[in-house]
């Protein structure tokens, strides 16, 4: 909990974790919210508004309650923190499951509350906080409307809304969504029609005049409803004015030497904080100016009073950057949180006039963005057959992991025109799941990526590279030399920001410009880049190999311009195997030609090349005499993944250690040659023979006595 800056020493004296809530009572300190909760109650009580039953049957009933919350908890962080991703799987079905049981024991209830008190009581204040963030969340990055499909949890949500020591501490859904991730980790947005309508009304970024605050995808409280708006105005303006000096030192960050510093590179801590940042007090009058412009058109209702930055400035004769200004007046735009400094619509009417006063300067001043994709990588935990199960993985290979993906620069509104993904396409989603699934895993030497030396080509397999990465392998990216600057980018980022979830995170990476049109070969001490002898894994698209490296016709070309390519990479008698996702000529390598929107094959019906026994049909007709080929899985669309490699490949052998000679051993079952029987001879032991002389005089005399 220190997202938001460094705690006090006295408060890390008594809290050293530094986590909130905390309270000390007669010298015990607590920091879980239910306990402290439950502390309160036993050393405060009243009898007349209890906060927790004493009746049995109703004790038994907020024990379920809490455990249901405890169960909405994870449905949430799973269906939030979680990609929607093929192979992966969205989680929303149990989120809805859950929410149903919570609207469900709600219904039951006579009073609006879980409990049949007139007031909420503990059950109620240890939902309200995660049910809080659950509704602005979902809300704003998945579309999901709560309180539409809940109508127990509106009337629940709405009797708390009544209470004025709820509403001191409610906050607004922009809050919620930004306070979220450095607490909870990255989360994971959709494009749907009502999520992007739901960022684009509760961004500061997108607000405009007249500001909608009453919608219905954030609804205000039916108080707030009742209430003119007139109201808000004058609760905005007057805050600006009573705290002005405070406000425009507090916006001058924005144009400090080291904004944003504190936070850079580190998720866990919240970008907007920024506690440690110095003002540049050079720009407070111009920032000082156009602050009360704003509150001026805030009081008299007038847009025409935000007329831009360069109007204000010139108004009152001051020299200063516009495009500096913009951005102190951004920085407070964007840290306005309610309930902290406003009311919901209050804050909002002023995040709409100060993203007013700096929209023309910030449309004539837009950079190009990169855009950032996170991606979730995990176990699939179905049995591959019925005698495998998750222990015969190493624990390593047992957990999810995350990689970030940082795209090239772009241009243009994202929430109105999102770029199409470059590194996070969803053929590299395919690409680097597949080198992550269990069934990869299983085809490896040692059941393991760690020491192998894997070269990925093209920018569909740069995340399928950073995946071998993570596993433990020497990753070598082959790239068009117009992008090397950005893998490059990716590889810094990767080593310096992507935590070791597997524990074996390799560090050992390297990046191969390559020209298009260079069908001659590439360097062969390529290897050495990944200080290995060679490599032993090489993974490509067709469609990725034919930007790097010029078009030669796939894999399925009549010509063997594909198998000439890979001469260059795989030589003779090398053990080096190539991962072909068939992308370009996956048509010509099915037996026949189907309608993708036919009926599906039944297991009779699937050929014997696409359970793996075998190359395609159409790749063995042109298969060349030196290379086998084998089917490996078949991707969505029908998209084949074969292995290939030489078949000379099995006479070069790994050379088995040498064995470490050890003294003779005493016969086994004997703790000495003198026993009655003579004990029992031991024949092999780590390729050595145990003579044992006297063994053989006994056994011989006990023959002998036989006879």
């Amino acid at each position: 909990m220190r997202s938001y800056g460094d705690k006090p020493k006295e408060f890390l004296a008594l809290v050293p974790r530094g986590l909130l809530p905390a309270m000390e009572l007669d010298g015990r300190v607590m920091t879980e919210s239910l306990d402290i909760m439950f502390t309160i109650e036993r050393t405060f009580p009243d009898p007349d508004k209890p906060m927790f039953p004493t009746d049995k049957a109703l004790q038994k009933r907020a024990s379920d309650l809490l455990n249901l919350e405890r169960q909405l908890f994870g449905a949430w962080c799973s269906f939030l923190f979680r990609p929607e991703m093929p192979f992966i799987g969205g989680s929303e079905q149990d989120f809805t499951d859950t929410l149903q049981a919570v609207d469900a024991e709600l219904g039951r209830s006579e009073s609006p509350f879980f409990l049949p008190y007139p007031h909420p009581t503990i059950v109620d204040m240890q939902y309200v906080s995660h049910v809080e963030r659950a509704v602005a969340s979902a809300m704003f990055y998945k579309g999901y409307d709560i309180r539409k499909k809940f109508k127990n949890i509106d009337r629940w949500l709405s009797a708390y809304e009544e209470l004025p020591h709820y509403m001191a501490t409610k906050s607004d859904y922009y809050t919620h969504c930004m306070d979220i991730p450095p607490q909870y980790g990255p989360c994971f947005s959709n494009d749907s029609d009502l999520a992007r309508r739901a960022r684009e009304l509760i961004e500061p970024k997108e607000a405009s005049l007249p500001v909608q605050w009453q919608s219905d995808l954030e609804p205000p409280t039916e108080l707030q409803r009742r209430s003119p708006e007139q109201d808000f105005r004058v609760e905005a303006a007057l805050r600006l004015i009573e705290n002005r000096e405070a406000v425009t030192r507090f916006c001058c960050r924005g144009a400090g030497p080291d904004v944003g510093a504190w936070a850079r590179g580190n998720p866990t801590k919240c970008q907007l904080a920024d506690p440690y940042a110095r003002p540049n007090l050079d720009l407070a009058p111009a920032v000082n100016a156009v602050l009360r412009v704003v509150s001026a058109a805030l009081l008299q209702n007038d847009p025409a009073e935000v007329q831009g930055i360069k109007g204000h400035l010139a108004a009152e004769k001051l020299e200063a950057d516009p495009k500096e200004v913009a951005k102190c007046i951004a920085y407070l735009r964007d840290r306005v949180g309610s309930p902290r400094d406003l009311s919901m619509p209050a804050a909002k009417l002023l995040r709409g006039h100060l993203a007013e006063a700096v929209r023309k300067e910030s449309a004539s001043s837009a950079r190009s963005t990169r855009p950032k994709w996170r991606l979730c990588f995990r176990l699939d935990r179905r049995s591959a057959s019925p005698k495998e199960s998750l222990e015969d993985l190493a624990p390593k290979y047992q957990r999810d992991f995350f990689l970030t993906v940082i795209d090239p620069p772009c241009r243009g509104a994202f929430r109105q025109n999102p770029p199409a993904p470059f590194f996070a396409s969803r053929a590299a989603c395919h690409v680097a799941d597949l080198l992550a699934s269990r069934h990869m895993i299983a085809q490896l030497p040692g059941r393991s990526f760690e020491q192998k030396a894997v070269a990925v080509i093209g920018s569909e397999c740069l995340a399928a590279g950073l995946v071998a990465a993570t596993l433990g392998a020497k990753a070598l990216f082959v790239c068009e030399r117009s992008l090397e600057q950005y893998y490059q980018h990716n590889l810094r980022l990767f080593r310096r920001d992507t935590l070791d979830y597997t524990k074996t995170k390799s560090k050992i990476l390297a990046v191969y410009p390559c020209s298009p049109g260079r069908t001659g070969g590439f360097d062969p001490e390529m290897a050495n880049k990944l200080q290995a002898p060679s490599l032993d894994i090489i993974v490509l698209t067709e469609v990725s190999l034919a930007r790097v490296a010029g078009e030669m016709g796939g894999i399925a070309g009549r010509e063997a311009g594909f198998f000439r390519f890979l001469e260059s990479l795989i030589p003779a008698r090398s053990c080096t195997k190539a991962l072909v996702v068939c992308d370009q000529s996956f048509a010509e390598l099915m037996e026949e030609p189907r309608d993708r929107r036919g009926p599906r094959r039944t297991d009779e019906d699937v050929p014997a090349w696409l359970k793996g026994e075998g190359a395609p049909p159409g790749l063995a007709q042109v298969l060349p005499a030196d290379w086998q080929a084998r089917t490996f899985c078949q991707l969505p669309q029908g998209i084949p993944v074969v292995w290939l490699e030489r078949q000379d490949a099995e006479r070069v052998k790994r050379r088995a250690p040498p064995l470490v000679s050890r003294p003779p051993m005493p016969p086994m079952g004997a703790s000495s040659s003198r026993c009655g029987c003579g004990g029992h001879l031991q024949s092999p032991l780590l390729g050595q023979r145990v003579e044992n002389q006297e063994w053989f005089a006994k056994n011989a005399k006990l023959k002998e006595a036989h006879l």
